[in-house]
Order: structure tokens, then sequence, then C-alpha cells
């Protein structure tokens, strides 16, 4: 997957879990930090990513989150599916 298939895979995630074709971001958001998505709107969202996109989100780890594992920052969303 190239950067830009992976960005657009995050905009259609983002905007399927929210119900809202009318949302972007750029490449620096946090998703959760910067208001675009709720915890619980965040997991709806890796779900609906994980299926566009085919690639699994590992486990919540103990004592670190997946959020705090950085995996609502849409850069790093971008780095790990697009490797």
């Amino acid at each position: 997957m190239t950067r830009e298939e992976a960005r657009n895979a995050i905009l259609k995630a983002v905007r399927l879990a929210l119900k809202n074709e009318s949302i972007n971001f750029d490449d620096n958001t946090d998703l959760i930090e910067q208001g675009v998505l709720d915890s619980l709107d965040g997991m709806v969202f890796l779900l609906e990513l994980s299926t566009i996109t085919g690639k699994d989100f590992p486990e919540e780890s103990p004592g670190q989150s997946l959020r705090e594992q950085g995996f609502f920052k849409v850069d790093k969303l971008i780095e790990y599916l697009a490797s």
C-alpha cells in the first residue's frame, strides 16, 4: 500500500466511523487528541480501517493502549499501513 492509499483509507474509515462525509484532517492530526474521534469512535474507526486495508492492529499491551502507542496519529497510521 502506498502512502496515498493509506491516507485515503484512513479518511474513508474516519468518515464511515462518524457517518460524516465532510470530515477532513492533515497528516499531523492526532484523531483523539484533536477531537475528531472520541474513544468509542476510535474503536469503530480501527475496525473500519482494518476491514478496508486487511491490516490488523496490535493488541493493547499491558499499560499501553493503542492511543498511547500512537495509533490515532495520522502520520503513524500512514507509516504502519504503508509498511
